[in-house]
């Protein structure tokens, strides 16, 4: 199975700090509501800004993303390494304070070929990807990816949906992420999602002040 994973490609536009709304559901960003669609896809029941956690002093942290099916929190982090990194510590820092659960953090939205996914912890992913499996998708998702930025060691974790434990199966493998036809289409999904109500802050802006323009111009004084 080929996994080509090139290189990170992003995009800063004022347009992903839109509030999106998909299946009924505000999220924070377009790039949230991308990782609500391919979750969907995947079969992958996931809750959005379920629970605030407090890590110390005055110090809160609220999780993007419940998996509840896979025992995993899911925070949504740019594909840019500079903003990704920029408050990383508190993804660290609750994945030290919750060992008993997965902590996943992204980088940018799934894209297909290419790493999206870290996971923390005890049983750290330094770049993974989610993916489902070959055999019987919709089943298991698989964490693929390499424990280090050399990817001297592989790991390949299959995740039983229905329980969230980690299994190994005889004569099953995760899909090929530029081939399977599972895969395929829930990247196409992520891709061309533009949202329920989402519009450009730019767009929306020039909106609300041609729409203050016409309402000045139709008001006459008694």
């Amino acid at each position: 199975m080929p996994l080509d994973h090139v290189a990170l490609r992003f995009e800063q536009n004022d347009a992903d700090a839109a509030d999106t709304v998909y299946a009924g559901v505000r999220y924070h960003s377009k790039t949230h509501a991308q990782w609500g669609v391919f979750l969907d896809a995947l079969g992958i029941d996931h809750l959005y800004r379920l629970e605030t956690f407090r890590l110390g002093e005055g110090l809160s942290f609220a999780p993007d993303f419940w998996l509840p099916t896979l025992n995993a929190w899911l925070m949504i982090h740019s594909a840019d390494p500079a903003l990704r990194e920029a408050d990383r510590w508190k993804v660290d820092l609750f994945a030290r304070q919750h060992p008993e659960v997965r902590v996943w953090l992204s980088s940018g939205a799934p894209r297909p070929g290419e790493w999206h996914l870290e996971q923390l912890g005890e049983t750290p992913v330094a770049r993974g990807m989610l993916l489902a499996d070959a055999s019987e998708p919709g089943a298991r998702i698989w964490v693929c990816g390499s424990s280090d930025e050399t990817a001297a060691r592989l790991v390949f974790d299959a995740v039983e949906i229905a329980t969230g434990k980690s299994i190994v199966r005889p004569h099953a493998f995760p899909a090929d992420p530029n081939t399977d036809s599972v895969m395929r289409m829930a990247y196409a999904k992520v891709e061309h999602f533009a949202g329920d109500t989402w519009t450009p802050i730019g767009i929306a802006g020039r909106q609300a002040a041609e729409a203050g323009r016409q309402m000045a111009g139709s008001y006459s004084p008694m």
